[in-house]
């Protein structure tokens, strides 16, 4: 059987020799007059023709069709994303907390919820060996506390204004702050719902009788940690409104004052800066988790794309 020469779709040249069809499409000097179709030469229709020796103008039309398809898709959901990423994220977030029939949590609420067992623990003094925290654990914290993901959109309490160079936060209604007065915001609601039973439970661990002077010293360490990172975030000790004996209160105000008046500028500053890298980064990755989700959602559920489509 004669097997059919090769034949270039665009001019009509043809020959049973497949180097002289190569020559043709790659070693021309002058491009391919389009004499017979005006089709392209892509490198996929020269190899197409290289190794079936004749183009198939109905591949070629389907192709065409499945690359337009694909390219209107694209452009949609271009807008799409576009639309979603422009709009502000309290709004989206609000949105999606009426559309999923859930609220909100505040900040001092997502605290609470996180270290409840811990606190429970602290107060009972039910942990089996001693619970100490260094510095590198209160940016975790802070880290636990400003992130969120797709799946947790309820806890999403914390954004950061790129443009504004602030920081949204709810507090039961979002409220803008400056930098500087969110992180004390944020560091005040971990404190209070978490960090002044830490504080107590290392008291009472150092005025116990039965405590070894080991473990008394270790103690008094972690306390002197822990009132220099109060005193880098302007924060006083939970001791100035405790119950204890006044002997004692004045014995640990005593303590933190000398530790407050050895921390220079340079710690103050490099704490602040490291907490608002922790919550601005966190920040910027919950909206891209939040902008996913409301893709998702957009895409799946008509009346939440109406919903979202009337927001500017």
């Amino acid at each position: 059987m004669q097997k059919v020469d090769y034949t270039c779709p665009s001019c009509g040249y043809h020959t049973n020799r497949k180097e002289y069809m190569r020559r043709h499409f790659y070693q021309n000097v002058k491009h391919c007059p389009k004499k017979k179709h005006d089709i392209e030469l892509t490198e996929e229709v020269k190899q197409y023709v290289l190794t079936n020796r004749v183009w198939h103008f109905k591949k070629q039309a389907r192709t065409k069709t499945v690359y337009n398809s694909l390219l209107i898709q694209q452009t949609n959901n271009n807008i799409i994303n576009n639309h979603i990423s422009e709009l502000l994220p309290e709004a989206k977030i609000d949105l999606y907390m009426q559309h999923t029939n859930q609220k909100l949590l505040t900040l001092d609420n997502k605290v609470e919820m996180k270290y409840r067992d811990q606190v429970d623990k602290l107060d009972a003094d039910g942990y089996k060996y001693d619970f100490f925290l260094n510095k590198d654990d209160f940016y975790n914290i802070i880290d636990e506390i400003s992130q969120s993901n797709r799946d947790a959109i309820n806890e999403m309490n914390i954004i950061y204004d790129d443009n504004g160079k602030k920081i949204k936060l709810y507090l039961g209604e979002w409220k803008s702050l400056r930098t500087k007065y969110a992180i004390k915001e944020i560091m005040f609601a971990i404190k209070n719902n978490y960090l002044d039973s830490y504080e107590s439970y290392l008291i009472n661990k150092y005025i116990d009788p039965n405590t070894s002077m080991f473990t008394k010293q270790k103690t008094i360490e972690y306390i002197e940690e822990y009132y220099r990172f109060l005193t880098c975030i302007e924060l006083s000790p939970f001791i100035e409104s405790s119950d204890l004996d006044e002997e004692i209160i004045d014995e640990f105000l005593t303590k933190f004052k000398n530790v407050r008046d050895c921390v220079t500028i340079g710690q103050l500053t490099r704490t602040f800066k490291e907490i608002v890298e922790i919550v601005t980064r966190n920040s910027k990755q919950n909206i891209k988790e939040l902008n996913c989700k409301l893709i998702n959602v957009f895409n799946m559920e008509e009346d939440f794309k109406n919903k979202i489509l009337t927001l500017n």
